[in-house]
């Protein structure tokens, strides 16, 4: 991704919010498509609350142009999503953080766009609409532990 990005954010129960908010305080534009108006993803730690604003849609239709997506609804809800993933073009990626195998082969039906399937270890709980609570990410100590990864967006 560039310095500043749109990024559909298909899916804000606890782990999306989460992923959500962290990417709209990166700097992103993070556009939560959800039925349910969300114009602000807030985390809850052991610091506080932190708030970052986001756009809404309620409709694939209604989606502005954006190559990047992070998908996490649960497994069982991926065809109901998959209106929104036809949106990405082919040009673009969608980050799959859910739980499960076989990712790139279940979410590459339904999308042109490239299939990034990631692991997210992450405690979280959803609070509220928009709302999640978590232990404080620090970027720093989750590297010198060991607790980031990143996997091959191209299988080998």
């Amino acid at each position: 991704m560039g310095t500043s990005e749109s990024v559909a954010l298909i899916g804000a129960g606890a782990l999306g919010t989460l992923l959500g908010y962290h990417l709209a305080r990166a700097g992103h534009t993070v556009i939560v498509c959800e039925r349910s108006e969300v114009d602000r993803l807030a985390v809850t730690d052991d610091t506080g609350t932190g708030e970052e604003p986001v756009k809404w849609v309620a409709t694939p239709g209604d989606l502005p142009a954006a190559r990047w997506a992070v998908l996490a609804v649960k497994i069982g809800a991926t065809p109901a999503v998959a209106d929104w993933l036809a949106q990405l073009p082919a040009d673009g990626a969608v980050l799959v953080a859910q739980n499960g195998i076989d990712q790139r082969e279940r979410v590459s039906a339904l999308t042109d766009a490239r299939v990034v399937p990631a692991l997210a270890w992450l405690n979280c709980e959803r609070i509220a609409p928009g709302h999640s609570s978590s232990p404080t990410i620090s970027h720093e100590a989750s590297a010198r532990s060991g607790t980031v990864s990143t996997t091959s967006p191209n299988p080998a």
